[in-house]
């Protein structure tokens, strides 16, 4: 589960004309957001992992996390004379994919209602669209087949395993080494002399690009460190 807060805020004239994605002033692994609207207002928020090594602090509220982001001057997240003109939202978003149960009797799980939000990058509208898109073509054939058993159900299951599995395995192992500075900071290092990784990077986690690699933590874990000394 991932845990994430937003807001409205007005600010005439101070927000440029640009999405602002940081990792400044929030928990990790989480970021913040900036997205600017008309009128000069701005969507502000954050989205984290709950429970994550905190040290004295384990359990951080989304609410807390947002309070605190936007608070930060030091940072510089906000103009000093931004103000809120909405009431703060905090949602806790699944991300157990690799877990969830996707069929029932006669219902196909879609989205977030299958776990589908990406568990490094909390976003999720790609993910209801294509697995609706599946659920869809799985419907047509079904009824195409006169076939409408529990077992021709439960092959929705297969296919968006087969289409979103290792995905989400990956990210998930991506998240969890994202916690340990020592592994992060190689990595963030590495990608930015090597273009190929980077891009490589990109595309296995918008799932552009298979992640046909071992994705046990200690396979990472020596990748990671072999590629930088």
């Amino acid at each position: 589960m991932l845990l994430a807060a937003r807001g409205y805020v007005q600010s005439p004239g101070d927000f440029a004309d640009r999405i602002q994605i940081r990792f400044d002033g929030v928990p990790l692994p989480g970021y913040g957001w900036i997205f600017p609207l008309p009128n000069g207002a701005a969507n502000v928020g954050v989205g984290f992992v709950p429970n994550a090594r905190r040290g004295r602090h384990p359990s951080l509220t989304s609410r807390a996390a947002f309070d605190s982001f936007i608070r930060d001057r030091s940072t510089g997240p906000l103009p000093a004379r931004a103000r809120p003109c909405d009431s703060v939202r905090s949602y806790p978003i699944r991300v157990d994919f690799p877990e969830s149960p996707t069929s029932g009797d006669r219902i196909l799980l879609v989205g977030e209602a299958a776990g589908l939000v990406n568990p490094l990058t909390g976003e999720g509208i790609d993910y209801a669209m294509e697995s609706a898109r599946l659920a869809a073509q799985h419907v047509a054939d079904m009824f195409d087949q006169g076939d409408l058993s529990r077992g021709s159900v439960a092959g929705y299951d297969r296919v968006l395993r087969g289409r979103f599995e290792r995905l989400f395995v990956f990210c998930r192992r991506a998240r969890d080494l994202s916690q340990y500075p020592p592994v992060l900071n190689r990595l963030v290092r590495l990608a930015a002399r090597r273009d190929d990784l980077k891009m490589t990077l990109i595309n296995v986690v918008l799932g552009n690009q298979p992640a046909s690699i071992d994705l046990s933590t200690k396979a990472v874990l020596k990748r990671v460190f072999a590629l930088v000394r």
